[in-house]
């Protein structure tokens, strides 16, 4: 973002960084809801937000989400975005209905070709269609804005090769690998469940969730039995989420337990889940699970 900065946006002096805490006082006690941890401008960043955003990062780049200094690159991330929304807004940037429109009707026929049909998207996002449209509109129109304010301030500039050669040859010890890419198409048939294999599987989610109750460790049975990749290895910490976060089924049952309690065992599209609430801040949460 140095670069941005440099040619003459002086956002920075305008916008306070400040660090501070927030708290709410319920009916019976005074406790905290909640941290920010950053204001850009009118603009706050919440802990709940950061810890999200890089429980997010982490499964999308398979890397472990208490990887050191993680949560910093992640804040300095957000805080950038929060300067260039800023910044997009001061010059006047304008997303149109339309252009929104479009895009959002762009990102939801991917999610569509990738999951095969609508009915099967409403499925595992617990949400209609539209209702997902609504969901992620605000965040959509602010990649439009960023999208947009680049183009703006740097869509004239040209670089030569020489320029490029000379960069790389300087910095190319600092540069990280890129990682190989492919492009693929697939058919996704989801197998039917025979009545028996699901009676065993109940069964054994069952067994698991009674050795809970009586003492077991949980993030040592997660370890052992569960089958989702991105939490097992986690002790089946999903880190903070919001509502929209899960499929339904898993968002109504997490969404209703009070912090530490066990759900009874919970059947959505991906099987079969024992679920223990660790923390709620507000609309987050903070779960795990076994799968």
């Amino acid at each position: 973002m140095k670069s941005f900065f440099d040619q003459g946006f002086n956002l920075c002096t305008r916008s306070v960084l400040i660090f501070t805490l927030v708290s709410a006082v319920t009916a019976s006690s005074q406790q905290v809801i909640d941290k920010v941890v950053a204001v850009v401008g009118d603009e706050a960043i919440l802990l709940s937000d950061l810890q999200a955003r890089t429980q997010l990062y982490a499964i999308q780049n398979r890397i472990d989400p208490k990887t050191p200094d993680l949560m910093k690159e992640v804040l300095d991330y957000l805080i950038n975005e929060k300067l260039v929304l800023a910044k997009a807004i001061e010059d006047s940037i304008v997303v149109t209905e339309e252009e929104l429109r479009q895009q959002l009707d762009e990102r939801i026929k991917e999610i569509v070709q990738q999951y095969g049909s609508e009915a099967r998207v409403e499925e595992l996002y617990g949400m209609s269609v539209s209702r997902m449209k609504r969901e992620y509109r605000d965040e959509m129109k602010k990649e439009l804005l960023k999208f947009k304010l680049q183009r703006v301030k740097f869509g004239t500039i040209t670089v030569t090769r020489r320029e490029v050669e000379e960069f790389f040859h300087v910095y190319r010890d600092s540069l990280p690998e890129v990682p190989e890419e492919l492009e693929m198409s697939h058919i996704f048939v989801i197998p039917k469940i025979s009545p028996e294999v699901k009676s065993a599987t109940h069964e054994k989610a069952e067994a698991i969730l009674d050795s809970i109750k009586e003492g077991g460790d949980f993030a040592t049975l997660a370890k052992r039995y569960s089958d989702d990749p991105g939490s097992s290895s986690h002790g089946g910490d999903l880190g903070w989420a919001r509502r929209g976060d899960f499929v339904k089924e898993f968002e109504e049952a997490v969404f209703g337990l009070k912090e530490g309690q066990l759900a009874s065992i919970i059947e959505t599209p991906l099987g079969y889940h024992i679920i223990q609430l660790l923390e709620r801040r507000g609309e987050a949460v903070h779960a795990r699970q076994i799968l």
